[in-house]
């Protein structure tokens, strides 16, 4: 009789745990498609936006610009002078809002993996700012370097800068290096 119990209790657990699965799904994030997510790559040779790692670049001498998360990124000059990174809801006729004010004066930027990584060139050469957009998000240093940049783009997960002595640098990105 105790087995039986055991047995029925069981039953009663298992059953009750797959109807609350059932009761519980969502088959919302079945359908979501991080492509929606990230609306593309701007920029004329830059690489892919795959679903599976958010990716773009946009050069600023284009006037490129990112769409993602609903928003769009771009660099801009903000009403009193300063060279700014911002983002501003897609389609809206707004000033971009200021994420980070640019180091020096801009080559483009890169998004990789929804981190953005801001290229500009220096008095001492190069500097790349990153930050991630997100509630205390806080920009930071990424690398620098003394050559001057021309130009930017991906290859995986490395922002390939092109500098004015024709040589081609890699930066790795996303680590601690």
């Amino acid at each position: 009789m105790l087995v039986g119990c055991a047995l029925a209790a069981l039953l009663l657990f298992v059953l009750g745990n797959a109807l609350l699965g059932v009761m519980l799904y969502d088959d919302r994030a079945d359908s979501l498609d991080t492509a929606a997510l990230v609306d593309g790559n701007t920029s004329a040779n830059g690489g892919d936006a795959s679903a599976e790692e958010p990716q773009g670049v946009a050069r600023y001498a284009d006037g490129d610009t990112i769409d993602a998360m609903s928003y769009t990124y771009s660099i801009a000059t903000s009403e009193d002078g300063r060279t700014i990174f911002g983002y501003q809801i897609q389609g809206s006729s707004a000033a971009p809002i200021e994420l980070l004010e640019v180091a020096g004066d801009p080559v483009g930027f890169v998004m990789k993996d929804y981190v953005f990584y801001i290229v500009s060139n220096t008095e001492d050469g190069f500097c790349v700012q990153s930050i991630l957009h997100a509630d205390g998000g806080v920009a930071s240093i990424y690398r620098t370097g003394d050559v001057t940049v021309e130009d930017i783009d991906l290859d995986g997960s490395d922002l390939v800068l092109t500098g004015a002595d024709g040589n081609v640098y890699t930066v790795a990105l996303g680590g601690t290096e």
